[in-house]
């Protein structure tokens, strides 16, 4: 191998060749394999990192859009920065075809901005995995979830027609395979340690995220409240982002308030419901009769016990509720708790 190296060493060459023999004595050490070989692993190495960054880099955009979201300032700002993140998200895909050739060289004639804004967004994507990789392990050994089922119902076949008033979802909801009009019914059984055995079989129905903003018509959201009453709950939790456009507002809060439940209906808002009008919000629904919990919390016997039901609509209104007066104790044990969070990941 000395002998092969030497000419390489002693010959007058130009600074781009020297490199290019060097690397090729220097992938001759370290593979012993011919030069070709190491360049397609090479290429190989440098799309399997770039793929990986652009994992994370539509994972840094979209999570960026749906933070600017879930912020409560105008709707004109963040329209305006879910552009300028649309943008930003196409910008490598846009590279990629006016330089189709950049992936073929070496990454070190890369940009050095580039390679650190690829590195980053591997950084994220491979973090974002393992999160979920976590979370998934987390929710296998989850031993209060004891039972779930889904069950797929298709609102516009039960409807006679797709409910959809205005926009181009006209259009899209007809596409075949388009389920953006079908409920999912979720149904959990869950078991809770030093659960008080009155309280053995108690239903609650969720409903969360209906977003009224009018490209929809009212009877498609009166069909989700029909299949909700048809559950029978014990409680009805209703946990933001209710209302899109104040349009919505009278024939959205007539359609809540046909809700049924034993023990009441409970709401908080949600930061979509901030940007229209979160007093006239709150008084519509209480005036049909629905239970106010924003940074409140209320005591409800159920079968002769306490059960403790709060709200908690941080990060966008506050105060959060002040638990410190609530019951702490009945026949010797503290009463069942539920709380409803728009944004539960703060817990």
């Amino acid at each position: 191998r000395s002998r092969q190296c030497r000419p390489f060493t002693r010959r007058s060459v130009s600074p781009n060749r020297r490199s290019a023999s060097q690397a090729w004595v220097a992938v001759e050490f370290a593979t012993g394999q011919p030069p070709a070989e190491s360049l397609r692993l090479m290429l190989l190495l440098q799309i399997v990192f770039v793929l990986v960054a652009l994992g994370g880099h539509v994972t840094v955009w979209v999570t960026a859009v749906n933070r600017i979201h879930a912020v409560a300032v105008p709707r004109w700002i963040i329209g305006g920065l879910t552009v300028i993140c649309g943008i930003l998200l196409l910008v490598p895909f846009a590279l990629a075809v006016a330089y189709p050739t950049m992936l073929g060289q070496p990454i070190e004639q890369w940009p050095w901005y580039a390679v650190v804004y690829l590195a980053l967004c591997g950084s994220v994507a491979v973090g974002a995995t393992a999160e979920r990789i976590w979370y998934t392990h987390r929710q296998g050994n989850d031993q209060t979830v004891v039972a779930h089922e889904v069950t797929l119902i298709d609102l516009p076949a039960k409807l006679g027609r797709q409910p959809v008033a205005r926009g181009p979802g006209r259009w899209l909801a007809r596409l075949p395979g388009n389920q953006a009009l079908h409920l999912d019914l979720h149904r959990e059984r869950l078991t809770i340690e030093r659960l008080d055995a009155a309280l053995d079989g108690l239903t609650i129905a969720h409903v969360s995220d209906l977003h009224m903003s009018g490209r929809i018509g009212a009877d498609f959201y009166r069909a989700i409240i029909d299949q909700t009453n048809q559950l029978d709950p014990d409680i009805v939790a209703i946990t933001g982002d209710l209302f899109d456009h104040a349009a919505c507002l009278e024939w959205g809060c007539d359609a809540l308030a046909e809700l049924r439940s034993r023990y009441g209906v409970y709401f908080i808002l949600g930061n979509h419901d901030i940007l229209v009008d979160p007093e006239r919000i709150r008084r519509e629904l209480r005036g049909r009769g629905l239970i106010d919990l924003g940074g409140q919390w209320k005591r409800i016997d159920v079968a002769g016990r306490p059960l403790v039901v709060a709200g908690n609509e941080l990060p966008w209104l506050v105060p959060a509720a002040d638990m410190e007066h609530c019951p702490a104790n009945f026949e010797g044990r503290r009463p069942l708790r539920i709380l409803l969070s728009h944004a539960p990941d703060q817990i």
